[in-house]
């Protein structure tokens, strides 16, 4: 995302999953990346901002459950 957003690319919420040694189980992100442009317009380099959303992800994964036992 970053690359794109350099490039002068908008990139809209991409879902990424990373591990390493300190996160061995790994962790869901969500990236969203913008090109930074100067007063004239210039492209002068890119944002990005990384959302943790391991969590959400998770409860969205057992709702169905949940709702199946609320139902019954």
């Amino acid at each position: 995302p970053l690359a794109k957003a350099i490039r002068g690319e908008e990139v809209a919420d991409v879902e990424l999953y990373l591990r390493n040694d300190h996160r061995p189980q790994g962790a869901y992100l969500r990236v969203t990346g913008t090109p930074l442009r100067d007063g004239t317009g210039t492209l002068r380099g890119g944002v990005v901002v990384f959302r943790d959303v391991t969590r959400q992800r998770a409860a969205d994964e057992q709702r169905p459950q949940a709702e199946a036992v609320v139902g019954e």
